[in-house]
C-alpha cells in the first residue's frame, strides 16, 4: 500500500476485517513467513534428534507490528525471572 492511501482503502486498513475469507489490513501477513521458517527450521532439526550445544529458545511477541515492546519486556522479564542469560538474540524489528 503506498503511504498516504490508507484512507482510499476499502474496508479500513488497519481493520483486520476478514472479508470473502481473507483477512483484511496492513500487516495482516507482514513478516509470518519468517515465524514459519523459524518454526519449519526447528521441526526438521528436532526430527532426527539433533542436539544443539547451547539450549534454544523461540519467544515471539504479539505487539511489534503497533511499535510497542510490550510482549518483548514480558519475555524478558520471564526468562530473567528463570535465571537465563540469552548470549544471542534475533529481532524481526531490531535490537534496540
Amino acid at each position: 500500500m503506498e503511504p498516504a492511501t490508507e484512507s482510499e482503502s476499502q474496508p479500513d486498513a488497519y481493520s483486520g476485517a476478514i472479508v470473502d475469507g481473507y483477512v483484511w489490513g496492513r500487516r495482516a501477513w507482514d513478516a509470518k513467513g519468517h515465524f514459519f521458517a523459524m518454526m519449519e527450521a526447528v521441526q526438521i532439526l528436532a526430527a532426527p534428534g539433533f542436539q544443539p550445544a547451547r539450549t534454544l529458545y523461540l519467544a515471539f511477541g504479539h505487539d511489534a507490528e503497533m511499535g510497542r515492546r510490550d510482549g518483548t519486556r514480558a519475555i524478558a522479564a520471564l526468562l530473567k525471572s528463570r535465571g537465563v542469560c540469552i548470549r544471542t538474540l534475533h529481532s524481526m524489528r531490531g535490537s534496540r
